[in-house]
């Protein structure tokens, strides 16, 4: 019986490598098939142009490919790309199909959804604004205020249509005159917290305040 299981050992031992190797093979290479919420990245967007309305964040995919493969993805390794490069103002219907996304080596996208967004573009314009000072307080009794100049007394913004018919004036942060008995330059902080403008000309104005005795 020994013998029986000697015999031919080396031939039994590539037997039974070539067996494990090829039962390896065929299970790294059995498919397999998984689903990720992946970001959805919006590139190229023309700088005359802004996006109003923003598309989902994410894309539904659900993948395929070999089995070793899918176990070790993971949804960072999954990414759909908009080329926003040909974009018009107003609404635009983007079709998202599988040459959007973008996946490792031997994986195919077999499903997505949704299956198109739609992105709302607004131009871009330049414009020259009024520069304003915002007063806090009261001059100190017996005095008062005889006229408020600022410099620079306009900025150029860049911003969307909407956000510019919001901000036919841009004012300066409160400059307090409280208690002033005397003329006074103040440089202060130009306010435009809440203001969607792209890009302004200065963030600090310089306001003069003159200050006279009231008759």
């Amino acid at each position: 019986m020994k013998g029986f299981f000697l015999k031919n050992i080396g031939f039994k031992i590539m037997a039974v490598v070539f067996a494990a190797a090829l039962w390896f093979f065929v299970g790294a290479q059995s498919s397999s098939e998984v689903g990720f919420l992946v970001p959805l990245v919006l590139k190229d967007i023309p700088e005359n142009m802004e996006i109003s309305g923003l598309p989902p964040g994410e894309i539904e995919v659900r993948v395929s490919g070999p089995r070793r493969t899918i176990t070790k993805l993971s949804p960072s390794s999954v990414v759909a790309e908009l080329d926003l490069s040909g974009v018009k103002e107003g609404h635009n219907v983007f079709k998202i199909s599988a040459q959007n996304i973008i996946t490792p080596m031997g994986v195919e996208v077999i499903k997505l959804r949704p299956g198109a967004v739609d992105i709302k573009m607004e131009a871009l314009r330049r414009v020259s604004v009024p520069l304003k000072a915002r007063l806090r307080g009261e001059p100190a009794a017996g005095f008062k205020v005889a006229a408020v100049n600022v410099f620079p007394r306009t900025v150029t913004v860049l911003g969307a249509v909407r956000a510019l018919k919001e901000h036919e004036v841009i004012f300066t942060k409160p400059v307090d005159i409280s208690g002033l008995d005397s003329t006074k330059k103040f440089s202060v902080d130009i306010d435009v917290a809440t203001a969607e403008f792209r890009s302004i000309s200065a963030d600090k104005a310089t306001v003069r305040v003159s200050i006279v005795r009231a008759r």
